[in-house]
């Protein structure tokens, strides 16, 4: 169920992206045929059926598969429209509709959701996501992905020119960020995979948390024995993936 959009336009493109996207990938072979075939058409219309998505109900009305709207344009309009907490908060419903359909979100997608969550604000957006990630199917196994979580939390703090209150809250995200990277969900991959799919000792991953504890000792009068465990994990990490060759 979507929260109240902010326009018109956000309400009837989330309608459309219900029922005209995720409905017709959950129906049954006895319902497509109800809803694609013309000779179906008085029957449906004489005699509802409903059907449950997620806690909505739908009535089910004739449809043609030429004329479905694409997903990309109406997942990439949904993301140019949302402005508020609540449009937000959608967009990341609008992966767990997906999700939950069986709908295969591409790479692209899923990094554009972070950035665009990162750019309106709304990291604690992100971290729910990966917190809920068999919902989601925002996963950080991609190094693209995780590249964008990470430069969304250090702007957070960069971009206040690292205010001490906004510097804590980074530090806190980036914390949960690399405790998420042990769950299961986030680090395996496919049998046989060509790619990396565990980032947790990735230098990058590291740097981040070191970065900010430094900065908040540097400036705020932070915990320097952290700073300076995390600078020995940073090192270890950085000559494991020998960053220094």
């Amino acid at each position: 169920m979507f929260l109240t959009p902010s326009s018109l336009e956000l309400t009837e493109l989330l309608s459309t992206f219900n029922s005209k996207i995720l409905l017709p990938s959950l129906l049954t072979n006895e319902q497509k045929k109800l809803v694609y075939k013309q000779e179906n058409k008085a029957k449906l219309e004489a005699e509802p059926v409903d059907i449950a998505l997620g806690e909505v109900t739908l009535p089910l009305e004739p449809l043609d598969r030429n004329r479905l709207p694409n997903r990309t344009e109406t997942f990439m309009e949904i993301i140019r429209k949302s402005e508020s907490r609540e449009d937000w908060e959608n967009v990341v419903r609008v992966l767990e509709g997906l999700e939950d359909a069986g709908i295969k979100v591409s790479r692209t997608w899923r990094e554009l959701v972070v950035r665009r969550l990162h750019l309106s604000g709304n990291q604690h957006l992100i971290l729910k996501a990966l917190q809920r990630v068999k919902a989601t199917g925002l996963r950080m196994r991609d190094g693209r992905l995780v590249l964008q979580v990470l430069r969304g939390v250090h702007d957070m703090a960069a971009k206040s020119d690292w205010d001490k209150d906004e510097t804590n809250k980074a530090f806190r995200f980036a914390k949960q960020i690399v405790e998420m990277l042990e769950d299961d969900e986030h680090r395996v991959g496919p049998a046989k995979t060509l790619y990396k799919t565990d980032f947790r000792g990735d230098p990058a991953v590291v740097a981040l948390p070191t970065e900010l504890a430094a900065v908040l000792a540097d400036r705020h009068g932070g915990d320097v024995e952290q700073v300076k465990t995390l600078a020995r994990r940073l090192m270890a990490s950085l000559k494991q993936d020998d960053y220094s060759v």
